[in-house]
């Protein structure tokens, strides 16, 4: 039996073929290893070129490929037909041909079993593989084709004697020559993977028979599509719950999420990782250890938090997006996340299991991958119910003997290779960050201001709960009504109320953030103003606006007293002077600055005429306060200019805009070069200033916005106001949109575009709670965006606003309205110089009234914290009492490190501790934290979430 191959030589064969030729020579080859086939002929097939087929040729049976006929001389085949020989043309599938071969060759009625048949057949596609994987890297074959055949013809007879013992074990002896001829090119161990893909459209009864018919698989499946399952399709839930009790599924698992989890708080990300591994835990009691998404949504976040899961293993791809790293010499990494954590991760991109071509190019793809990879892998993925002959003869061959490499399950992948692969570690720009388009796309509700919502009311109001819970707990509060939990810490602190008690009450307020908090508050329905104490900055105002800036300590509180009799009153400019109490560690307690407003201090918004030559001048409005200038330009109503004391040059403009699609950009007249080309600007109809201070200046803008073409693109109303003592400007925006948002979000929108001055600012981004730098255009920062140079910086504290555009090296738009969004009120801020942008941001997010509460009575400390994290480049996001018996026992704690840095600090308390443990977000202990009294000895590394469990004395 021959069959002809379209090349000079075996040995310089292309394997870059398309998919119909690709199964024409595989088919070929393999058609005439069917053991009716090989008993009638009693040798084993032989190739031969098509370019240089010798005329003199003596076999029976001969096959010509369709890609080979052209290269064969005009009467060839002709002369071997006369010559005797049957040749089979125009055939492509194995199952055409074997339909041809057998009937006219008389063998129809062969009487072999289905099951050995195959087995032959993936013995000749093994056969097959293994030779051109050798011969095609090393020009020779070591194959023992003597040998081979002994083996395959004593099994065939065997098999006809009634031995299927003996008959098995030399067909076995026949996958093992085949597997020996790699070996003395490749003795190293080779991997196999098969991933099988599960959606929706899948379930049903292919699913069904994969399971029943396989023995091992690794199931790539969505814990959401895995939750629904049971109701979905009752009969698969059945068929996979008793596939895993019988140990034969192998799970990748994902998060429960349907968002990005960039976009997430970093507690919130890894709640959605547990929630996605309790699915599989809950439904079919196995504990996944592989992680992996379907559709693109890596960060550098991932391994720490995969590490804290629980996990070991990760996809470093995503099979269903086609988002893969560039090609790689190996197939595994040693991930290494952004605090430096590492997780094993496979990022060889997998073959389509269904083509032809791929697996006629495995031997090429192979042999390069053997030579150069510490784990080499091919890897395959298909959906149920699609066929792939050739996946199912490799995975005939690995019963056998392990010729191309051994099947094994992702699990045990993991294991067998955790010593595996180089350390890499990817930047966010990496990843691709289009949440915004795949909301769009999938037609979410407000892609862009559900984000802003879930900071500012879910996200907020979950870490005050849970902290002043906490604080409720270590105070011997422990019956808290959760909808009153500020009234009940306060009620902890201060006692039970006293008949004297004025009417006038006293104000408590709690700062559930471990960094210090600056609170404005409105005291107007107070008769007269307190006194001015180390927590309070007082301001000297009229009577009908009164306003104080409390300090509040970190994880503290301060109770604001009325004033009494005693006390300076609003024509007293000397306010009579309190004596400060002690905190619980008053040498801890840092002390802040106490300055006060007096009467002579500029108003915080004034008009001023600004000249520009000797004939013009321009009409600004001026917001001011102890660290900045900023001018409102009364014309068109953006924010021109923003200086501040130790710059005198123009650091930031800012203006509202439309970016109108591609369509209407393209009529847009004015020229390539200007930045506003293709946007409607501002134009201002009315300015109001609402307040000018002496703590608060407040300014609205009302206007328009006008495309080239002079149409209104929307109206607009803004709310700038400033405060004393505070580096932040408050924006608030409500848009009225009159033209649509384009169908590509990243194209067209309303927004609100930055534009600053120093082309050598980094920037960074607020993303899980840390800064890290982002060098994409299209950016993904939902808490702030950071301009940072080496001694001063801009903010946008963006306030759950995640999507933002850079243009070149000095603009920045943030979107506020997309495609698809029906929000028309948005709020963000800009911040002058902040020190640490991370607790800004989560200050900026704060509603003050959350944490506001009428004090029971003055208590005897009036200002105190209850713990102290002693370093600022470290934020606890959330705290968790442990209550157990009915007795406080000690507390969790979740602490992050922010700015890319090491830290080393004690956590001090309130109450002696005990014992101080490092936890992963399983609740298993990593290691023992080092107590000293009252502190806890933390030593962190560069944004390292580190999940503490503190218990008391």
């Amino acid at each position: 039996m021959l069959v002809l191959y379209p090349s000079y030589s075996f040995e310089t064969l292309s394997t870059d073929r398309d998919d119909a030729e690709a199964n024409q020579l595989l088919s070929a080859w393999s058609a005439l290893f069917h053991p009716a086939l090989l008993e009638k002929a009693t040798r084993i097939p032989r190739w031969e070129s098509a370019t240089g087929c010798s005329y003199e040729i003596d076999d029976d049976l001969v096959i010509v490929p369709p890609c080979c006929e052209e290269l064969l001389p005009p009467d060839w085949i002709e002369r071997q037909e006369k010559r005797g020989s049957t040749v089979f043309r125009n055939l492509a599938d194995r199952d055409e041909m074997l339909d041809r071969f057998l009937p006219e060759l008389g063998v129809a009625d062969h009487g072999f079993d289905p099951e050995f048949v195959a087995n032959f057949l993936a013995l000749g596609t093994a056969y097959f593989l293994t030779d051109l994987l050798v011969r095609q890297l090393r020009y020779m074959s070591m194959l023992d084709d003597t040998k081979l055949a002994e083996q395959v013809f004593e099994s065939i007879k065997a098999y006809r004697n009634g031995d299927t013992e003996k008959s098995t074990e030399q067909l076995k002896a026949a996958f093992e020559s085949v597997s020996e001829s790699k070996e003395y090119f490749y003795p190293t161990q080779s991997y196999l993977l098969e991933l099988t893909l599960l959606k929706p459209s899948t379930f049903g009864e292919p699913f069904r028979k994969l399971l029943a018919e396989r023995d091992r698989i690794n199931l790539f499946v969505s814990s959401r599509d895995l939750k629904n399952l049971p109701e979905a399709d009752p009969e698969s839930f059945a068929a996979l719950k008793s596939a895993c009790e019988a140990g034969k599924v192998q799970f990748i698992a994902d998060d429960f999420c349907t968002k990005s989890l960039l976009a997430y708080p970093l507690l919130d990300a890894a709640q959605k990782i547990l929630d996605g591994k309790s699915v599989y835990t809950t439904l079919f009691s196995v504990q996944p250890t592989v992680f992996g998404k379907l559709g693109t949504g890596l960060n550098p976040f991932l391994p720490q938090l995969l590490n804290l899961c629980g996990y070991k293993g990760a996809i470093h791809f995503a099979p269903l997006d086609g988002w893969k790293m560039k090609e790689q010499t190996q197939s595994k990494m040693i991930w290494k996340g952004d605090d430096g954590s590492r997780l094993d991760a496979l990022i060889r991109y997998p073959m389509n299991a269904t083509s032809h071509r791929d697996f006629f190019d495995l031997p090429s793809r192979l042999g390069h991958i053997i030579d150069s990879d510490h784990a080499a892998t091919a890897v395959f993925a298909r959906f149920p119910g699609q066929k792939s002959r050739w996946l199912d003869d490799l995975l005939r061959m690995d019963r056998f003997s392990p010729a191309l490499g051994v099947f094994c399950g992702i699990d045990d992948y993991f294991k067998s290779t955790e010593h595996a692969g180089t350390v890499t570690q990817n930047g966010f720009g990496k990843y691709p960050g289009n949440s915004l388009s795949t909301a769009v796309l999938e037609g979410d509700d407000d892609p862009v201001s559900f984000w802003a919502g879930f900071y500012r009311e879910e996200h907020v109001e979950k870490t005050n709960r849970s902290t002043i819970q906490t604080l409720c707990a270590v105070l011997g509060v422990f019956e808290t009504e959760f909808d009153k939990e500020t009234a009940t810490l306060a009620k902890a602190v201060c006692g039970d109320a006293s008949e004297n008690v004025s009417v006038q009450k006293p104000i408590f307020l709690a700062n559930p953030w471990s960094f210090p908090r600056r609170v404005h508050l409105d005291v107007s329905d107070w008769t007269e103003l307190p006194p001015e104490e180390k927590p309070i900055v007082l301001a000297r105002q009229k009577k009908e606006h009164k306003e104080i800036v409390v300090d509040v300590p970190p994880l503290g509180y301060v109770v604001v007293e009325p004033p009494s009799k005693s006390a300076g009153t609003d024509d007293d400019p000397q306010p009579a002077q309190r004596k400060q109490p002690k905190s619980f560690l008053a040498s801890l307690f840092a002390k802040p600055t106490a300055r006060t407003i007096s009467k002579s201090s500029k108003p915080l918004i004034e008009k001023v005429e600004q000249k520009i030559d000797a004939q013009s001048t321009r009409t600004l409005y001026r917001l001011q306060n102890e660290y900045f200038e900023a001018n409102i330009d009364a014309t068109i109503g953006m924010l021109r200019s923003l200086f501040t004391n130790e710059h005198r040059h123009n650091r930031l403009s800012m203006q509202l805009g439309y970016r109108m699609p591609k369509e209407l950009r393209a009529k847009d007249f004015r020229n390539e070069d200007d930045p506003n080309r293709g946007y409607a600007g501002m134009a201002a109809d009315e300015i109001v200033v609402e307040q000018t201070g002496p703590i608060t200046g407040r300014i609205r803008i009302s206007g328009r916005l006008v495309c080239p073409d002079g149409c209104i693109a929307a109206m607009f109303i803004e709310t700038l106001t400033v405060r004393r003592l505070s580096r932040v400007i408050e924006c608030e925006v409500e848009i009225d949109p009159k033209m649509p948002a384009g169908d590509s979000p990243w194209d067209s929108y309303y927004g609100v575009r930055l534009a600053w001055n120093d082309n050598t600012l980094d920037v960074r981004g607020g993303v899980g709670n840390g800064s890290h730098p982002l060098t994409a255009d299209l950016l993904q920062a939902p808490q702030f965006v950071d301009l940072r140079g080496e001694k001063n910086s801009l903010t946008l504290l963006s306030g759950g606003l995640p999507f933002h555009r850079k243009f070149g090296e000095r603009q920045l738009d943030t979107i506020l309205i997309a495609k698809g969004e029906t929000a028309t009120r948005f709020r963000f801020g800009i911040g002058v110089d902040l020190a640490y942008p991370v607790p800004a941001s989560l200050q900026f997010l704060e509603n003050p009234a959350l944490l506001v509460c009428p004090a029971p009575k003055i208590p005897k400390r009036k200002s105190s914290w209850l713990f102290h994290v002693d370093a600022k480049n470290v934020v606890a996001l959330r705290w968790e009492p442990l209550v157990e018996d009915g007795k406080r026992s000690g507390l969790r704690v979740f602490l992050l490190e922010t700015e890319g840095r090491r830290a080393h600090f004690p956590l001090r308390s309130f109450l002696p501790l005990r014992k101080a443990e490092a936890v992963d977000l399983l609740g298993e202990t990593i290691k023992e934290i080092k107590v000293d009294g009252d502190a806890a000895l933390i030593d962190m590394h560069e944004h390292q979430l580190l999940p503490l469990v503190l218990r008391f004395a």
